[in-house]
C-alpha cells in the first residue's frame, strides 16, 4: 500500500457479501497477520471453514462431473470456463470456500470463538433490512397471507403454528409493512443474518478491540420502491458514488446526505478504528448484551437491543 501513497501501518480491509466472508477468513490467517489493522465485513461472514475431507470430496465430485480422473488434474486448464461454470451449477452438493488446512487456515475463523490471531483488530459489520430481495427466485410483487405462511415455513423450517407466530410477532413490530417485505425481513433475519451476529458476539466477547454494527434500512426508489433495502444497496453509499449507481438507487435527493454520513463513517473507521463522526448520532460499540447498532437511513439513529421479540420468536422454533 505504501507504493500507492498509503500507510503500511494503517491498512483497513473491507469487502461485501463473499468479500465479507473473505475478510472474516483473513482474520484467522497467520500469513495475513500484521498486514492489516482494521476490518469491515458488509452483509457477509465466515464462521466455519470447510474441512479438508469435505473439500477433497467436493473436488472429486466436481472432477468426476467434468470427466477427469484424480490423477489427471492438469486437464482442468484445458476446459473452457463456460463448461466449468455450467458443470458447477448443475452438480448437486457443490460447496466451495476457504479450507481449514491446518497451515494457511489453522482453525475456524469464528468457531468455537473468535480467532485470537486478530483479537486487537477493530471490526465493523453491517446488514441490510431486505437482503434476500437480491437473489434469484425471490418474490418482488406482493404476496397473499397463504404464500407468506408457506414461504416462512420453508425458510425457517418451522411448523405452521410456529411460522404463524413468527409472522404475527414481526407484524406487530413493523406495522404497515406489506407481506412481501415482511417475508424478506424474516428470510434475511433467519437465513442470512445469524452468522453475522455470531461473529459480532464472539468478537465482542474477546473485549480486546471494539466491534461496530450498522443496519442499512434506506430503500431503493427504483421499481416503485418494491426492492427495499436489498443486498448490495449499501455499497454506493460506502463509496459515496450514488450518482453512478442511480440505476439501482433511483434519484431521491436524500441519498446524498446518507452517502456523506456512511462514507464519512467508513473513512473515520479506517483512520482510527472508531466510526463516530459529527454527521451521525453517537455510535456505541456492539456488545452481546446491548447489541448497539447504527441505523443508516435518512434519519440515522442508534438502536439498542432492537427486535428482541422477533429474535425470540425465531429462536423458539423447534
Amino acid at each position: 500500500i505504501e507504493n500507492f501513497g498509503g500507510s503500511p501501518d494503517n491498512v483497513t480491509l473491507f469487502g461485501q457479501s463473499g468479500g465479507a466472508g473473505k475478510v472474516s477468513t483473513l482474520l484467522a490467517m497467520p500469513e495475513a497477520s500484521g498486514l492489516f489493522h482494521k476490518a469491515i465485513a458488509m452483509s457477509g461472514a465466515n464462521v466455519q471453514a470447510i474441512s479438508e475431507d469435505a473439500a477433497t470430496e467436493n473436488a472429486e465430485r466436481f472432477m468426476t462431473a467434468l470427466g477427469i480422473e484424480r490423477n489427471q488434474f492438469s486437464r482442468v486448464v484445458n476446459y473452457p470456463w463456460q463448461q466449468m461454470l455450467s458443470t458447477f451449477l448443475n452438480t448437486p452438493g457443490m460447496n466451495f470456500g476457504p479450507v481449514m488446512d491446518g497451515n494457511h487456515l489453522p482453525r475456524h475463523p469464528f468457531s468455537p470463538d473468535a480467532s485470537p490471531l486478530s483479537a486487537d483488530i477493530p471490526l465493523m459489520m453491517g446488514t441490510t433490512e431486505h437482503e434476500s430481495y437480491f437473489f434469484p427466485g425471490q418474490p418482488i410483487e406482493n404476496i397473499d397471507d397463504a404464500e407468506l405462511l408457506s414461504r416462512v415455513k420453508q425458510v425457517t423450517g418451522a411448523n405452521e403454528q410456529d411460522a404463524q407466530n413468527v409472522i404475527n410477532v414481526y407484524r406487530d413490530g413493523r406495522p404497515g409493512v406489506n407481506n412481501v417485505k415482511l417475508y424478506h425481513i424474516i428470510n434475511s433475519d433467519s437465513s442470512f443474518s445469524p452468522r453475522v451476529y455470531t461473529q459480532l458476539e464472539l468478537k465482542s466477547d474477546q473485549g480486546a478491540a471494539p466491534v461496530w454494527k450498522y443496519f442499512f434500512s434506506w430503500q431503493s426508489r427504483v421499481r416503485e420502491g418494491r426492492l427495499g433495502a436489498y443486498h448490495c444497496i449499501d455499497i454506493p453509499f460506502a463509496f459515496n458514488n450514488v450518482d453512478e449507481c442511480a440505476s439501482m438507487l433511483g434519484a431521491d435527493e436524500g441519498r446524498y446526505a446518507l452517502a456523506s454520513r456512511m462514507s464519512g463513517a467508513f473513512a473515520q473507521f479506517a483512520r482510527t478504528g472508531n466510526p463516530n463522526i459529527d454527521l451521525l448520532p453517537q455510535w456505541e460499540p456492539f456488545e452481546r448484551n446491548t447489541r448497539a447498532m447504527m441505523r443508516m437511513d435518512n434519519t440515522p439513529e442508534l438502536l439498542i437491543n432492537p427486535w428482541q421479540k422477533e429474535r425470540d420468536a425465531l429462536n423458539s422454533i423447534g
